[in-house]
């Protein structure tokens, strides 16, 4: 059997869905336990009027428990100014949306966090497997 086969036999048999903790208001967790595998169509539907500039998440209000207070195990906090470099050195655009984001703690405030995230950038860019031509 060559990759492509066993890539196709292996999804045929991976379940698909959602990771995710319980959504009050949209959905219970079926069972106790942190995450649960969420099918699809069970998603809340996504608004129509999102837009690059995310003025629907700034609309939105502040929340206790945000992606902005999120740090690594051992108290240090990610750093998200690694991403400078990062577009720097790779021959690829990253897109702006993207680093509009990154940028924008005022956005990760918005943005609850149920089970301690956090967002990190990598270290370095690498180069998918999958895609040969990529950089």
């Amino acid at each position: 059997m060559n990759s492509p086969q066993k890539a196709t036999a292996l999804r045929s048999v991976l379940n698909k869905g959602w990771w995710f903790s319980e959504l009050p208001g949209y959905r219970l967790h079926p069972r106790s336990s942190t995450y649960s595998l969420f099918s699809y169509e069970d998603l809340p539907p996504i608004p129509d009027d999102l837009d690059a500039g995310f003025q629907w998440l700034h609309a939105q209000p502040v929340r206790k428990r945000s992606l902005i207070e999120g740090m690594y195990a051992d108290g240090i906090v990610p750093d998200l100014g690694k991403l400078e470099r990062i577009i720097e050195e790779t021959p690829v655009a990253v897109p702006d949306v993207f680093i509009y984001f990154i940028r924008s703690p005022e956005l990760h405030r918005r943005i609850r966090s149920c089970t301690d995230c956090y967002l990190d950038v990598a270290d370095w860019a690498t180069k998918p497997q999958v895609l040969k031509m990529a950089f």
